[in-house]
């Protein structure tokens, strides 16, 4: 649990920075339990590889559809 909260912390300083600003609604910066950390990890975790894919020009789709 300390390792998953202190990289909680590493991404909450890393959204703070100006380059990545526009995300930091996405952590608050308080001492969540480990299945909400986790959560809110994946999300902005997501997010920017996601942007960083885009800047690069690589196609990115979103979720396809399951059969019918």
């Amino acid at each position: 649990m300390v390792e998953l909260l202190g990289r909680y912390q590493e991404m909450i300083a890393t959204i703070r920075h100006e380059a990545f600003s526009n995300y930091s609604v996405l952590a608050p910066d308080d001492d969540p339990v480990e299945l909400v950390a986790l959560t809110r990890l994946q999300v902005p975790n997501t997010l920017l590889l996601v942007g960083g894919l885009l800047r690069r020009g690589v196609e990115v789709e979103g979720p396809s559809e399951g059969p019918r």
